[in-house]
């Protein structure tokens, strides 16, 4: 059974599979990756702190990332360091920053390069020792004087990110709430409180806005539906920065490759 669960998985490992891939070593087919040995790199320093070991190194030309692992001695074995992101574990450059080891416990790292995130690693440098130091952390006071007055705050957020602003239009909602002015009402608040000026959104495309179909062979445009989102913006107070996303479904050459839980379609036109 399709579910939305097993969309955004398989989306997922999609993502994985291209991420860090070179872009100038042509098409590499599925299991298999260029075979480009790298040295590891030169420098690796560790210096340990209250619960963390700070790893810096010298970068490798060529590397699209960098692999860390740890052991508990020098002559290993060697596991990667996982921070518990649940992502691509090589790091893209140093400085590196481990939490995840026990406060007094004597640790051996290494660093090895990769020229493909899905490639095996290369050799491991020299091994350095480090150990984080048991101990808490000084506490941070905070004063704020409410009663002096310190002048205006400029405006940081001048521009807003979305998701469909076709919700803009949307009823009542599961709890019971209209979405369509919930959603308003945030933008308002979003102008008048942080100075925003801008939105940009995902999904003007969508075929919730019925932007193009193809009826008997016959393309119809109707761009009625983005104008009414665009008009709900302006009477906000909010100017929209165009994003052109995503492919409508009749102009797709393959409608079923698509990211997120929604199902936005990414694949091109083809003619």
């Amino acid at each position: 059974m399709d579910t939305p669960l097993k969309r955004d998985a398989g989306a997922r490992a999609e993502w994985e599979e291209r991420i860090g891939k070179r872009s100038t070593t042509g098409a590499v087919s599925q299991g298999q990756h260029a075979a480009v040995a790298l040295p590891p790199p030169d420098g690796l320093m560790a210096d340990p702190g209250v619960g963390q070991v700070t790893l810096r190194w010298q970068p490798v030309a060529g590397a699209v990332g960098y692999l860390v692992q740890r052991s508990e001695s020098p002559d290993g074995p060697f596991a990667p360091v996982n921070n518990g992101g649940g992502d691509v574990i090589p790091v893209p450059g140093p400085p590196y920053v481990d939490t995840t080891g026990s406060p007094g416990t004597r640790y051996w790292y290494t660093v090895a390069s990769l020229s493909d995130v899905k490639a095996p690693p290369g050799a491991l440098s020299t091994p350095v020792e480090a150990q984080s130091e048991p101990g808490t952390l000084t506490p941070l006071e905070l004063v704020v004087k409410t009663q002096t007055a310190a002048g205006q705050i400029h405006p940081a957020w001048h521009m807003l990110g979305s998701e469909h602003l076709s919700q803009l239009f949307y009823g009542e909602g599961p709890g019971g709430n209209n979405i369509g002015e919930e959603f308003a009402e945030a933008l308002r608040i979003a102008k008048a409180e942080l100075g925003a000026t801008h939105i940009r959104a995902h999904a003007i495309l969508d075929d919730e806005q019925h932007v193009y179909r193809e009826i008997n062979g016959v393309a119809e445009y109707d761009f009625t539906g983005i104008d009414r989102i665009y008009d709900r913006l302006l009477d906000i107070g909010l100017r929209p920065v165009i994003e052109l996303s995503f492919m409508p479904h009749d102009l797709a050459s393959n409608p079923e490759a698509t990211v997120f839980m929604y199902r936005g379609i990414i694949s091109p036109r083809t003619w």
